[in-house]
């Protein structure tokens, strides 16, 4: 039975499979060289045909729940020391800022709460709470680099590895907090699925499944209620209104609160995929299957 291999446009052949095998060896052809033995209708590439599975170029094609093909690949897994620091870093800076917007929150409340005493001002606290405003915004856009970095690279660890179950690409699995609608609810799924499959294919059990969905609740939270306080903040220093002042103050200083917990427990959960997925590029291939 002959064969017959195409270079460029140009179809050669009928061969023996033994020359298209020396073929191979001299690089005159190579993995990617279509290929079809002479009674079949359909061409392949040398890698997925017979001959491919003799000279070891043959890979299961490997798709996930979308039908997306994976490429299956562990040696190209990558560590993710660095991105985990610089997250780790700008969360910090994050959570600092956070507890000092808090910090001045509760001052204002304090005042607002005790009745007005000539020379008493909220100048002060004000200021200090929107300097932490100001860290908070800064430090999210800063930290979303990171956190990005982050997901691509730990999505594309689990998919090298072969994770059937995985439904994102490494670009969805954070770009989808940049879509309204879908940023409700598609980057907390992205996570989930991180976080779960690092655990399976490390071979270890499923630790702290609570985790990411404290540290989502507490994220759309915390921005809902920022949203709400501006409004109280905006009617109490608009109109003098003493009362909503004091509600927006309350709400905003909850906010702070709820960031600060959510950003803490993301920490939590980068962690341990972190720690999980150090352990890949020293996995077989057929470890990703056991």
């Amino acid at each position: 039975m002959g064969w017959y291999y195409k270079i460029g446009d140009t179809e050669h052949g009928p061969v023996s499979q033994d020359e298209i095998v020396s073929l191979f060896k001299d690089g005159k052809i190579d993995a990617s060289t279509r290929v079809k033995e002479d009674d079949s209708f359909s061409w392949s590439e040398l890698g997925q045909s017979d001959i491919g599975k003799e000279l070891g170029l043959y890979r299961e094609v490997i798709t996930d729940v979308n039908n997306r093909v994976l490429e299956v690949d562990v040696a190209k897994t990558r560590k993710l020391g660095w991105r985990y620091i610089a997250f780790l870093i700008t969360s910090f800076l994050f959570m600092i800022s956070a507890f000092v917007g808090a910090i001045g929150s509760a001052l204002i409340i304090s005042q607002l709460i005790v009745p007005h005493t000539s020379g008493q001002s909220i100048s002060a606290p004000l200021i200090v709470m929107a300097l932490g405003i100001f860290g908070i915004y800064v430090m999210l856009v800063i930290g979303f680099i990171f956190y990005a970095l982050f997901m691509h690279q730990a999505t594309r660890n689990i998919r090298l590895m072969g994770a059937r179950d995985s439904s994102f690409s490494p670009l969805w699995s954070w770009l989808f907090h940049l879509i309204p609608i879908m940023s409700l609810f598609k980057p907390f799924i992205a996570v989930v699925e991180v976080y779960k499959i690092s655990h399976r294919l490390a071979g270890e059990e499923m630790k702290g499944g609570w985790r990411p969905g404290v540290w989502w609740f507490t994220w759309l939270f915390g921005l809902i209620a920022f949203r709400v306080a501006d409004v109280f903040l905006g009617e109490g220093f608009g109109i003098d209104d003493r009362n909503s002042l004091l509600t927006g103050m309350w709400i905003c200083l909850i906010a702070q609160v709820a960031l600060l917990v959510s950003a803490t427990v993301l920490l939590t959960i980068f962690a341990r995929i972190r720690a999980l997925q150090s352990t890949f590029s020293q996995m077989r291939l057929a470890d990703a299957f056991d």
